[in-house]
């Protein structure tokens, strides 16, 4: 753990043999753009920082497994993250996020994603419904704002059936 850190250095991308970093409770606002360069990256715990935004060079990260961002600031994803075919679980509780993009929906090998605890509103279907055809078998949508799938009776089912929460915000 680094006390009172405010960046990651850029140099942090010379590490290309890296498969885990954690940087958890580290402070940290800003990722630099050389993350993307962590080829060999399979799990990235970025947890409990400041962290309002995410480099669009994250997307780049074609081996990662594991994404831990729960505990920031974050209010958005980049589309990019759609390029993360590996990605198997994802953990944004507890942030900002509002909307995620039509590119989530790409994550094909994505089993477990936990977005509680945002402020995620309005039509969710653009992004739910890849994820649908992705066979995820574990999400959370608990706590967050009013929520729709644009009226797909089979969306309305299949989160209600997977017991996501999505609808407890209305």
């Amino acid at each position: 753990m680094v006390a009172e850190s405010r960046f990651c250095p850029a140099e942090i991308g010379n590490l290309t043999k890296l498969e885990t970093l954690n940087l958890s409770f580290s402070g940290l606002r800003d990722l630099p753009a050389e993350i993307g360069h962590l080829k060999k990256l399979q799990r990235l715990d970025l947890h409990a920082n400041g962290l309002a935004t995410l480099p669009p060079e994250i997307g780049g990260l074609e081996s990662l497994v594991n994404l831990s961002l729960q505990q920031n600031k974050l209010t958005t994803l980049p589309p990019e993250i759609g390029n993360l075919a590996s990605l198997e679980y994802l953990n944004l509780w507890i942030n900002d996020v509002t909307s995620l993009s039509a590119e989530m929906g790409s994550l094909s090998s994505l089993d477990i994603s936990y977005l509680d605890q945002n402020k995620l509103h309005g039509d969710i279907s653009p992004w739910i419904r890849g994820l649908k055809t992705s066979g995820i078998t574990t999400m959370g949508l608990y706590q967050n704002g009013c929520m729709n799938v644009g009226g797909d009776a089979d969306l309305e089912q299949w989160l209600d059936d997977m017991d996501t929460g999505w609808r407890y915000g209305c």
